[in-house]
């Protein structure tokens, strides 16, 4: 796997805005039951949350090269999965995300935009431009009225409407300054919206290389205001922020890519600190995704030293105190080129694979302890930026 070439892309994006519309006129609002409902209600305007996603029966995914961008729906809920290749033209380098019927494309390096997608007709609904050269990388649906868009190259997150793809009007960025290191920028990454709150990974770097460890920041989408920044033990936390539990998280920090930094941070939300629950030397690499089987174990996406990839099953401590274990490789390193993790409830684990001979979706039966299973070919090779995401 060539990372020391894919490096410069792997960590840039594109900037992305969603925009809000679809607002239910109520004639009062004793019906808001959320801080997000509450604080999202003006003038008598109701705003319904977003539920996470964790799991389901069709994902999104992205394909692209340098040239070209797609969209593709693989469908699961049948014991053979059915891919349906290009339903829709999208940036090269691009994040996905779904929610409120729509498949959001966050046009990352060079794209500079947000995308939605009917995720059922694949028409577009609508594309809002962001600032140019602001590498939006990642969005998080707070609620019908309300979405935030991370920009690698701004220092600021952009807040939207994710229905009417328009900017917010109140309140249309939060300041992220005062988390930047020496080149003004903090370098805001993957996000996360979970429990009432928007987790965004900080990765200060300064010329790709990491200036300190990482951070997550938790912005309170009923105020947009930053909360107390969770410090991490590691540099770059570079992989998609996950849920482990109710009050727990999880993020693959990287280093400088070379294996000898980083690992699983396993992060408290309540405490707001974080500990290395499994070290990249363990694991044998680099994490830049990972899967929860439930709110101990899981999978990682783990890329050698040798530029080479494989999944490997992981466990966490308990309580985050002590060490966490590492298990056996599921995908051996070497044959697969390996961007993206999906796993389903009843353990079937598909990944991404970007080979450049046989790119495509593969699967592994865990219950079964199969081995990958054959290519469902994509044409292009799946895209490096979190490319697979559950549609609700």
């Amino acid at each position: 796997m060539h990372f020391r070439l894919l490096l410069p892309l792997l960590l840039l994006g594109s900037l992305a805005l969603a925009a809000c519309d679809e607002e239910k006129k109520s004639s009062n609002n004793v019906n808001n039951t959320s801080n997000i409902n509450n604080a999202n209600n003006v003038s008598n305007v109701t705003c319904d949350p977003v539920a996470e996603v964790t799991s389901g029966t069709r994902l999104a995914l992205h394909t692209g090269n340098a040239d070209n961008g797609s969209l593709s729906i693989l469908d699961v809920a049948d014991a053979t999965p059915v891919l349906t290749a290009d339903v829709a033209v999208v940036h090269s380098d691009a994040t996905v995300r779904a929610a409120l019927d729509r498949i959001y494309v966050v046009g990352r390096l060079g794209g500079d935009s947000l995308l939605a997608i009917d995720d059922e007709t694949f028409a577009v609904q609508w594309q809002l431009p962001l600032p140019a050269g602001s590498n939006p990388q990642d969005v998080a649906l707070v609620s019908s009225c309300k979405a935030y868009v991370s920009l690698y190259n701004k220092n600021f997150i952009q807040i939207v409407a994710p229905v009417a793809g328009t900017v917010a009007d109140a309140t249309p960025m939060i300041p992220l300054a005062d988390f930047a290191d020496a080149d003004g920028l903090p370098e805001a990454a993957f996000m996360l919206a979970h429990g009432g709150r928007v987790y965004v990974a900080i990765q200060n770097l300064e010329n790709f290389a990491a200036t300190r460890n990482g951070r997550i920041l938790p912005i309170d989408p009923a105020t947009d205001t930053v909360g107390a920044a969770i410090e991490l033990t590691t540099p770059n936390p570079f992989s998609p922020i996950v849920r482990v539990d109710d009050t727990h998280l999880a993020v693959g920090c990287v280093g400088d890519f070379m294996g000898t930094q980083g690992g699983i941070e396993w992060i408290d939300t309540v405490a707001g600190t974080s500990t290395l629950a499994v070290s990249s030397a363990d694991l044998g690499g680099v994490v830049t995704d990972l899967v929860m089987e439930d709110a101990s174990c899981g999978f990682a996406l783990v890329n050698t030293p040798e530029w080479t990839s494989g999944i490997r099953r992981f466990c966490l401590h308990s309580d985050g105190a002590g060490a966490g274990t590492v298990g056996d490789w599921v995908v051996a390193p070497g044959r697969h080129t390996i961007v993206g993790l999906a796993l389903t409830a009843d353990l079937i684990l598909y990944f991404a694979d970007a080979s450049a001979t046989d790119p495509g979706i593969r699967f592994v039966d865990l219950a079964a302890q199969s081995t990958a299973s054959d290519v469902l070919s994509t044409g292009l090779p799946p895209g490096f930026a979190k490319p697979l995401a559950w549609l609700p």
